[in-house]
């Protein structure tokens, strides 16, 4: 299964509400494991914080603020695995 998005939105300086974008899955699946990849433009790396959201709202930190200095945040294959869990 694999969905992408390509919102092409903004990043707003000094905002801590930032951007958000929504992947939504209609099937019903067991979830036993996932790749994120991300391609984001922006001038210091450090000012980012990507975080995925599950459906039963378990946030998971992909990216956290202050790591990295490096130009944007691009290619970026962040293996997450859980236990199984149907949604």
């Amino acid at each position: 299964l694999r969905r992408d998005s390509t919102p092409n939105l903004t990043i707003p300086d000094n905002n801590p509400i930032g951007v958000s974008d929504a992947i939504n899955v209609a099937e019903d699946a067991t979830i036993s494991g996932f790749k994120v990849g991300v391609d984001i433009t922006h001038t210091y790396r450090a000012d980012l914080r990507v975080t995925l959201t599950t459906p039963w709202n378990t946030v998971i930190e992909l990216q956290p603020k202050g790591r990295g200095g490096s130009a944007g945040l691009r290619g970026s294959r962040v293996p997450v695995v859980g236990a199984p869990r149907a949604v």
